[in-house]
């Protein structure tokens, strides 16, 4: 079978792990994947991957007309026309679309050719424009909440399939369609993560207890937040830091903010991490951090960091983010904190302090993520899915 997957974003790259996962996924069972993207100045036409080809649309044009041509928008005759050419000549038995900005022009390229076409919707889309904010004034268009929830719902209704990451959006999204399966974001491989974190006491001496957080930096993970309540924990415990991996558009932000506070050396920036590289770097730690702002966007997700945290036996502290906290209750691998400084820094406090806890939290995570939130179970669905769309199977 041969098996499409469009993203808006320039891949490969670490903010689009299902697509990876996918490819993973269908290329282990003999499918041929190909994945169709806009491409950036420093990448080739197509090239192959791991997994498979990468395809990339790059503009011919240059200037601000020739942006907006090519830009990835919902409707957009260059992208609906690129795409019906691509998928008649790579002969596509079906096609996933991981984002909902290039939804509609996949779904009539689709309908064009003659192949069905899976929406993987991740995010609560509206509640994401409430959040990431208007900086120019094409966002008061593209960015528009009124506008994603219409076109949310348009696609959703399209769609021969829908895929989401949690129950909560499921129940949200039930009301457009009937035709939607729980695609959850566990471990691809916890065979990688095998190593599990040492918890250390904190004390004067020796190597620090040490916060992670990975994962990309914008406004939306907390990560202020979590800056603000360091610096409010330091004042008690001396020997802790705060390792923060990951980039994205409010490092700057954040790296002044660290400055401000006095809180270089203890407060430390890793970049972006392999995915090959990161759960020895993640062993390292001994609380994994999780503070999103609590949003529509973030209470109807689970972050792929939950997982990886649990992979390697990090307790786990988080904001009250209902998908989060329900899986931390029912695991007893972590605790649900209230979004301000002061809690954060007392909850983050009491867990270092409490050995007993973090020991039994770490190990309780360790045994969940191999026992209940193993991948094997999702490619089942994603397989079953696929079969049940055409008339060849996976």
């Amino acid at each position: 079978m041969k098996i499409g997957c469009v993203t808006r974003h320039p891949y490969p790259t670490a903010q689009e792990i299902r697509v990876t996962k996918f490819a993973a996924t269908l290329h282990s069972q003999g499918c041929a994947f190909f994945v169709f993207c806009p491409g950036n100045e420093t990448q080739v036409p197509s090239e192959p991957f791991e997994y498979g080809q990468v395809i990339r649309l790059k503009s011919r044009m240059v200037g601000r007309f020739g942006k907006l041509l090519f830009a990835p928008l919902p409707i957009s005759p260059v992208w609906i026309w690129w795409f019906s050419k691509q998928f008649r000549e790579h002969a596509l038995d079906l096609v996933i679309v991981r984002d909902l900005r290039l939804a509609l022009p996949v779904f009539l390229a689709a309908r064009a050719c003659g192949i069905k076409a899976i929406l993987d919707l991740g995010e609560h889309y509206p509640g994401m424009m409430k959040i990431v904010g208007k900086q120019s004034l094409t966002h008061y268009i593209i960015r528009n909440h009124w506008l994603i929830t219409w076109l949310e719902a348009i696609s959703v209704r399209m769609a021969d399939l829908v895929w989401v990451s949690v129950d909560e959006n499921k129940e949200r999204l039930q009301r457009y369609s009937s035709r939607i399966e729980i695609i959850n974001n566990y471990p691809i491989s916890i065979e990688a993560a095998a190593r599990k974190a040492s918890q250390r006491p904190v004390s004067s001496t020796g190597k620090p207890v040490t916060l992670i957080f990975l994962g990309l930096i914008d406004n939306i993970r907390g990560l202020d937040l979590a800056v603000e309540a360091f610096a409010i924990l330091v004042r008690d415990l001396c020997n802790v830091r705060m390792m923060i991996y990951g980039d994205g558009f409010f490092r700057r932000a954040l790296e002044e903010q660290v400055k401000a506070l006095g809180l270089e050396g203890k407060v430390v920036f890793g970049g972006w991490v392999s995915e090959t590289t990161k759960y020895e770097i993640l062993a390292e730690g001994d609380i994994g951090l999780i503070l999103h702002r609590v949003c529509d966007l973030t209470q109807h997700t689970v972050p792929n960091k939950l997982f990886d945290y649990m992979s390697v036996g990090l307790p786990v502290v988080a904001t009250r983010l209902r998908p989060v906290t329900r899986i931390l209750e029912a695991e007893q691998c972590g605790i649900a904190v209230d979004e301000t400084p002061d809690a954060v820094a007392a909850g983050i406090k009491a867990l270092i302090l409490d050995m007993g806890s973090r020991k039994r939290f770490a190990d309780n995570g360790y045994r969940a993520v191999r026992a209940r939130y193993r991948w094997d179970g999702e490619v089942k669905k994603i397989i079953a899915g696929i079969n049940a769309l055409t008339s060849h199977t996976c």
